[in-house]
């Protein structure tokens, strides 16, 4: 007796749907999301000696690595100081549980920076390899004013790439506190003096500074991590 083998065209149909599901699947499963989210941002202390590396993309030509920091002050609006360091930690997840290291790009946008030798900059980027760990990055970035002619006022902005896609991005507000308007006078009775000092700049930002700004947090010898 010989075999005879019928071939529906429709279960072909449904099996190659299905292939083609599952592939997607596994595809999806595989690249995942990339998302990235800050975890802390504001004043920071590095705990540690940091390296200082060559990196011509930047106002001072420098880079500093190497060591962990820690939160000193959570915010946005930074009173600039010599000495002063400030960023933000963040996590990227998504990334393959096999992934050992990823290259993103940092970029820095800032308010126009005059440099010693009469040159311009208002801003950076460079390719970084960033650690991952169980499908994830975790780790810190950020800005120290190390000279002078680096403080300027203004928006700063931090943004982290792959390829085209944002993956991340935090904002400060640098602005020099000897700006702000004096408050209270020692003439002043003392119920009066309570009131005088109640910000009156109208400016969100200048008004929440009034408080004393804390001293710089590092020497110019303890530069901040990976800034």
């Amino acid at each position: 007796m010989r075999r005879v083998t019928i071939r529906s065209k429709a279960m072909t149909s449904v099996v190659k749907g299905l292939g083609a599901t599952l592939l997607g699947l596994f595809s999806w499963q595989a690249h995942g999301e990339i998302l990235g989210e800050i975890v802390e941002y504001g004043y920071y202390q590095p705990v540690g000696q940091l390296e200082r590396e060559r990196n011509f993309n930047t106002a001072t030509g420098f880079v500093r690595t190497g060591t962990d920091v820690q939160l000193v002050e959570q915010t946005a609006d930074i009173p600039m100081a010599l000495g002063r360091l400030f960023g933000f930690k963040f996590r990227i997840r998504g990334f393959p549980r096999d992934e050992v290291a990823v290259k993103l790009e940092l970029a820095v946008t800032h308010p126009e920076i005059v440099r010693p030798n009469g040159t311009h900059i208002s801003g950076y980027r460079f390719p970084v390899t960033l650690d991952v760990a169980g499908g994830k990055i975790e780790t810190q970035t950020g800005y120290k004013f190390d000279k002078e002619y680096e403080m300027v006022a203004g928006e700063w902005k931090f943004q982290y790439w792959r390829d085209d896609q944002l993956l991340l991005e935090q904002t400060f507000n640098v602005y020099d506190p000897s700006l702000l308007p004096v408050s209270g006078n020692a003439s002043d009775n003392s119920n009066d003096t309570q009131a005088s000092d109640k910000p009156t700049s109208g400016n969100p930002a200048l008004d929440r500074a009034q408080t004393p700004p804390a001293p710089a947090l590092v020497s110019p010898s303890q530069p901040p991590a990976r800034y």
